[in-house]
């Protein structure tokens, strides 16, 4: 992908400001993005903390929200094509309780590319489930949160 993190970052922020002010209050960072995925960090504080001082369930949320929704938006800008993008469901699996900062992955660029060709081709809406996994950032593999979200495209050209 052509952009760096530093222009990600600012892409993220300026959508946020915009749709989305909350996202700012969760304090997220791209800390690595590629065309095959993306890597949001999202740091612990009294802002995040739920009343037992782990990640509250809400920005677990947001920052799987994050990971697949920025990845399709790069992927789309990307492509230099109309397309529109909307999460129809989201599942997330609670795996254990996140006491540090989290670390939030997506791995579907190849597949929200090919439905990005997809939707481009027939006019249709297209709908696949993405997956996000969270992992505290204290270096441990082991997931805290596993999130499938059903992202829906749509191509914005008239057919």
């Amino acid at each position: 992908m052509a952009m760096n993190k530093r222009s990600i970052q600012w892409m993220m922020i300026g959508f946020a400001l915009k749709h989305v002010p909350l996202i700012l209050l969760c304090r997220p960072k791209v800390m690595e993005v590629s065309v095959h995925h993306l890597i949001i960090k999202m740091p612990l504080y009294w802002m995040t903390k739920n009343h037992v001082r782990s990640m509250y369930f809400g920005v677990l949320a947001i920052g799987s929200d994050l990971a697949c929704g920025m990845m399709a938006m790069l992927s789309i800008k990307q492509s230099e094509q109309p397309v529109s993008l909307i999460f129809k469901s989201v599942t997330i699996s609670f795996l254990k309780r996140a006491e540090s900062d989290v670390i939030f992955e997506c791995k579907e660029g190849e597949r929200i590319q090919k439905m990005i060709q997809k939707t481009l081709e027939s006019g249709e809406r297209v709908t696949e489930k993405c997956v996000v996994t969270a992992f505290e950032s204290n270096g441990e593999k082991e997931p805290v949160a596993k999130c499938v979200l059903e992202l829906s495209l749509k191509s914005k050209k008239r057919q």
